[in-house]
């Protein structure tokens, strides 16, 4: 078991990466069907395991087709690359583990949700600017109607 790669599998955050100029997505079922491989991976031998894809979809507990397409991508994302298993039917994957430390830390750069509050708004070309609303001004003339021989002292109860 390469508890090595399995931890670096884990610290991956990022969705998205960029790859020769196009951003490829890494979803949930890369991230299990790596995990499944980094479960499998013989430090040994340099990160390398062949387990087929029943094992991985077994591990990862998703389907042949998702499997199929996850193993792709991540090939494409540079974490694993597969070869043909010259004793066996099936692959040989080995975990890129530069490839994966490179790229653990880095996180998907969001745009800041909702707006500015002094932007404006153009619709139906006409412009409308936000302004805060005033401080609310207490006038006294609004609450004469109290009486201030009625207070909590002398009221009869």
């Amino acid at each position: 078991m390469g508890f090595e790669y399995t931890d670096a599998v884990f610290t991956i955050k990022a969705t998205e990466f960029d790859v020769d100029g196009k951003t490829v997505k890494y979803s949930r079922v890369d991230h299990a069907v790596l995990g499944a491989l980094a479960q499998r991976a013989n430090e040994k031998h340099g990160g390398k395991c062949w387990p087929g894809y029943s094992q991985i979809a077994e591990d990862s507990h998703f389907s042949y087709a998702a499997i199929r397409r996850s193993l792709s991508n991540l090939e494409a994302l540079g974490f694993i690359t597969m070869a043909e298993n010259p004793d066996k039917q099936g692959n040989i994957y080995t975990i890129q583990l530069d490839r994966i430390k490179e790229v653990a830390d880095k996180r998907n750069k969001r745009k800041p949700r909702g707006r500015k509050i002094d932007d404006s708004i153009t619709f139906k070309g006409k412009t409308y600017t936000h302004t805060p609303p005033a401080e609310p001004t207490l006038n006294k003339e609004e609450f004469d109607f109290l009486d201030e021989s009625v207070s909590p002292k002398t009221s009869p109860v």
